[in-house]
């Protein structure tokens, strides 16, 4: 059941990255519905409540300001009365002092009532500024330890199968035997000094099946040029999925052909020439292929599946994809590709570091020795290990996705373990 943990790593991927969406937009929901309106209730509240209060700080100040005038008219009406014997005048006199001490209590008792009541939506004020916040907290401290530990189930799950993985599951591959893909034989393997561009002579008869893009210059005198579509008419959709698709066939003349191939503007683009005599089989991915040269039926394509081994399962490379007999294999890599040999009874490489190897080499794969760099998702589980008589090919600045993040990061990790698959 562990094996199953490899085949099933890129869908725990992206089921946790859904879980990490689904928990954000559920945090959000969970704003907009409930968090948010009670900010905005309270904000809309407090807003009011202070415009109420202005208002009557306004209104206290005008009733202030007319007080005085009004004060000063009762004192001067009670201190000039006139005389005892102007009976008419003395009760006109009382009239209008009895109206101005009206109009002083009027005044005073709607001061009295806007102090009050600015009074009242201050209380109101400093009430709202401890209970709608209060009430925001108690919701949060409700609804979120919930979505904290979702948060935090996507973030530790991953670095807790990778450690199952690592402890339980990757010791088990010390007990397989190691792929064998060809029995030892004669054959020759020759790999040329790594190039930014390519000069490739095409004896008579023979062709060349190249990426379109790396196809710069060919001598258009001697040599037809042709589209083919794919790669391989009979697998269709592995020729897809490897992008060996629009390729162009350049077919040399009876005085041969010299062909130019260069990746373009990228300056770390390296181009490496194998030459192939009577081979049994090279391995390589097809993505880092360039171009096959050979005559026709000389050079032929083979694939191998390994179902029933522990370590092909380990690393879910279940297809090995080979080229067998004499001709020319073109391959690319950043940095360049250079051969080496097993030292010694064995020798461990880095997964991402194999453009290919011969197939007469005992291959199997064994645990990383450091824990830490493959947690933190720098180094890959297994280190690939060969021994025999044998050359295996070293890329010197493999490409890698750090640049890919998100998304992005988890449908490129989906199509790396479908292409491991395949042989890709």
């Amino acid at each position: 059941m562990g094996m199953l943990i490899d085949a099933v790593k890129v869908l725990w991927r992206l089921a946790f990255f859904l879980a990490a969406v689904l928990t954000v937009y559920m945090g959000v929901q969970a704003l907009r519905l409930h968090v948010l309106p009670l900010v905005r209730a309270g904000a809309d509240t407090m807003a009011n409540l202070r415009e109420q209060a202005e208002e009557a700080a306004r209104e206290i100040d005008g009733l202030a300001a007319v007080l005085p005038n009004l004060e000063r008219d009762v004192r001067s009406l009670e201190e000039s009365w006139p005389p005892w014997y102007e009976p008419l005048a003395r009760w006109q006199h009382g009239w209008k002092l009895d109206m101005a001490r009206r109009a002083l209590g009027t005044q005073e008792r709607l001061r009295a009532e806007a102090l009050d009541r600015r009074a009242a939506l201050q209380t109101r004020i400093a009430e709202l500024g401890q209970t709608w916040p209060q009430r925001t907290r108690e919701f949060l401290l409700r609804h979120g330890p919930p979505g904290l530990a979702v948060a935090l189930a996507v973030l530790l799950l991953p670095l807790v199968l990778r450690t199952i993985r690592y402890f339980a599951v990757a010791p088990l591959v010390s007990l397989a035997a190691p792929i064998r893909l060809a029995l030892p034989g004669s054959g020759a393997l020759h790999c040329d000094a790594p190039v930014r561009r390519l000069e490739v002579h095409l004896g008579p008869g023979e062709r060349m099946l190249v990426r379109s893009s790396w196809l710069k210059e060919y001598d258009t005198t001697a040599a037809t040029k042709r589209t083919q579509w794919l790669w391989r008419w009979d697998a269709p959709l592995v020729s897809y999925a490897a992008r060996l698709v629009e390729l162009t066939r350049v077919e040399a003349g009876p005085a041969g052909a010299r062909v130019s191939l260069w990746g373009g503007s990228d300056p770390d683009c390296h181009i490496v020439r194998l030459s192939l005599v009577d081979h049994p089989g090279l391995v390589f991915h097809p993505r880092n292929l360039v171009a096959l040269v050979d005559r026709p039926g000389e050079l032929r394509l083979r694939r191998r599946w390994r179902l029933g081994s522990l370590q092909a399962w380990c690393t879910l490379q279940l297809r090995f994809i080979l080229v067998e007999g004499s001709g020319t294999v073109v391959l690319w890599s950043p940095g360049g590709i250079e051969p080496a040999r097993p030292v010694g009874d064995r020798r461990g490489v880095s997964q991402e570091s194999v453009a290919g190897f011969d197939a007469r080499l005992a291959y199997s794969v064994r645990r990383n020795e450091t824990f830490w760099p493959y947690l933190r998702g720098r180094e890959p589980l297994f280190d690939d290990v060969f021994q025999g008589d044998g050359c295996y090919l070293v890329s010197v600045a493999p490409a890698g996705d750090a640049g890919r993040v998100g998304a992005e990061s988890y449908w490129s990790a989906f199509w790396e373990v479908v292409g491991k698959i395949l042989g890709f």
